[in-house]
């Protein structure tokens, strides 16, 4: 009796544990990771019926664990080529894929579902392949997020479906493509290339998929962080390819080197091509090294929109150029005036001397034109002129690259070259310099009329953009500026930063000529920490200096002692009118005294 009894106990034991023995590798190394292994079934990460905010992961041959923590991890190991991962959470998953190979011809490898979110860690080399199928290698569609970070040696290879699929981002289609969704990669080695069908429905590297029939789908929104990240396309990251181009979503990167490749006519980073290009992402380099490479063809750009080979190209999007070092063989921006008063200079700078590049206004014929000797390439673009779209070449950009704005007349000319101030001109070095810079600018007809007068607000305007002072959210109080007129907030900002006054009565007189103590002493105001101590002798060499009004007296001693005023024929002539380019003289030497005139 008592040996049956042993083995009844010893059978229900054995019976007990078959459960585990029968479910694919899982191992709990410590209280927050669990391990499962590709190779024994697929995984799918879901939110867990019986526990609220927490999950469950079915796995095996209809095996499940359940109530696991948001915080926990879970790690996948092991190689496969029918398996594959799914993860439809409501919430976010921490999921570490360990030297885990998926290839697979009828679904995703590594799928995230619209509202889900997944932290992933790479850790040893990974692959995510959709060899011959009609989807991404890791899809992230719309509405979904994936943060990839990468341990030491941590890599990833994710390659997108035959049919225009992207590597990381959505699926191409028959008909309209998806969209990307959120994609942050803060570290790691991150290879992405999206799918071809061969007949130019291209996936993009990281972002949309292509379309053979509807339209391409967008990039989502991508941002990296650091990491090594190679992505090749319809666009390397940006919009899908196919009848018509993705347009390139949002792409900020901050830190890392990235490497963006457009297949075809695509962009580098931008929109995909097709018969209608994709429309340029906003794009914002922060950081990092990029190297972008456009498309050959139909007008694909390393960063911008893509080529089309019968509805033309997409337009540039927009690109902010804050730091880092870009380099990309050709760039496209588009540049909108939406002010119905002001004239704007559009200034493209790093690139090569004499660099090719083009221009079209509002859409229209694209004219030619080049860089100066410096790498500079300058557009003027008027009242009227709503948009005008750039495209350059062989541009080379570094941290100082940028495109800044600022009041002036359209033409395309190398600043300083004014028939009316050659380089003889005594004040050639400071009128080329400023308007290279955007503070001063020349007339329609190439001059510069450096005699005529300058009026109280343009000095106002030009001294706020050269001290490159941010917009005041005091109000000008005088009795003679109001709201609507176009100095109203530089006017507003010189007050706000002491650095005007009005003329004593309540008015500013905005359009009366300055003097030239008027001039020297709002310079002196600007100098700031810079102003140095007067003995209240400067005025003495000047055969006119009791001319000068009681009230100017200190400004223009400060402005004598540190340079900024020399005088004219031994006298300073302080209640004259100032002309164009004795402003513009006096600006440049103020700006060499604060270090700025480079």
């Amino acid at each position: 009796m008592k040996s049956r009894l042993l083995a009844i106990l010893a059978a229900a034991l054995i019976c007990s544990l078959l459960p585990c023995l029968s479910a694919p590798a899982l191992a709990q190394s410590n209280p927050g990771t669990y391990t499962f292994d590709i190779s024994e079934g697929s995984i799918t990460v879901q939110s867990s019926p019986n526990h609220q905010g927490r999950f469950e992961v079915l796995y095996g041959a209809s095996q499940s664990l359940d109530d696991i923590g948001p915080s926990q991890q879970i790690t996948i190991i092991g190689s496969s080529t029918t398996n594959t991962v799914e993860v439809s959470v409501k919430g976010t998953a921490n999921i570490t894929l360990k030297d885990v190979s998926i290839t697979i011809s009828s679904t995703s490898p590594f799928s995230i579902r619209p509202d889900a979110a997944v932290n992933l860690t790479v850790d040893a080399a990974n692959t995510l392949n959709d060899s011959s199928g009609s989807n991404a290698g890791l899809e992230v569609p719309f509405g979904a997020t994936l943060e990839i970070t990468g341990a030491s040696t941590g890599s990833l290879t994710a390659i997108g479906g035959s049919n225009g699929s992207a590597g990381i981002g959505s699926a191409g289609s028959g008909g309209s493509a998806g969209s990307g969704g959120t994609v942050t990669i803060n570290g790691g080695s991150v290879k992405a290339t999206g799918g071809e069908n061969g007949a130019g429905v291209v996936g993009s590297g990281i972002g949309g998929g292509g379309s053979a029939a509807g339209n391409s789908g967008s990039g989502g929104t991508v941002t990296i962080n650091g990491g090594s990240i190679a992505a090749t396309g319809g666009s390397g990251i940006g919009g899908g390819s196919g009848v018509v181009g993705g347009s390139g979503g949002t792409v900020t990167i901050n830190g890392g080197s990235i490497t963006a490749t457009g297949n075809g006519p695509g962009a580098g980073i931008g929109g995909g091509c097709g018969t209608v290009g994709g429309n340029g992402a906003k794009v914002t380099i922060n950081g990092g090294s990029v190297k972008a490479t456009g498309g050959n063809g139909n007008g694909g750009s390393a960063i911008g929109g893509g080529g089309g080979s019968m509805g033309g190209p997409g337009s540039g999007g927009k690109v902010t150029i804050n730091g880092g070092s870009v380099t990309a063989n050709s760039i496209q921006y588009t540049v909108y005036n939406n002010s119905n008063t002001q004239e704007y200079l559009v200034t493209v700078a790093g690139l090569p001397s004499g660099a090719s590049a083009s221009y079209a206004v509002n859409g229209g014929s694209a004219v030619s034109c080049a860089a100066d000797a410096s790498g500079k390439l300058y557009l003027w673009l008027p009242i009227g002129i709503k948009k005008i779209a750039i495209t350059a070449s062989g541009v080379q950009y570094e941290a100082s690259g940028t495109i800044s704005a600022g009041p002036n007349n359209f033409t395309v000319r190398t600043p300083g070259t004014f028939s009316d101030a050659p380089s003889s001109f005594w004040g050639y070095d400071a009128i080329s310099n400023l308007c290279a810079k955007g503070i001063v600018s020349g007339y329609p007809d190439g001059t510069f009329q450096p005699n005529s007068n300058i009026t109280r607000a343009e000095f106002c305007v030009m001294l706020v953009k050269a001290l490159g002072l941010s917009a005041s959210e005091t109000e000008a109080s005088f009795t003679d500026v109001s709201p609507s007129d176009w100095y109203y907030s530089p006017v507003s900002t010189a007050v706000s930063a002491d650095l005007v006054s009005g003329m004593g009565n309540g008015a500013f007189a905005p359009n009366a000529p300055i003097t030239r103590e008027q001039m020297a002493v709002m310079v002196a105001k600007a100098l700031g920490n810079h102003a140095p101590t007067v003995a209240g002798s400067e005025l003495n060499p000047f055969s006119d200096s009791s001319s000068v009004d009681s009230w100017a007296i200190k400004g223009m001693e400060q402005a004598i002692k540190s340079g900024i005023v020399n005088g004219m024929n031994g006298t300073l002539a302080p209640l004259d009118n100032a002309t164009r380019a004795q402003s513009a003289a006096m600006i440049y030497k103020l700006l060499g005294v604060l270090g700025d005139n480079g």
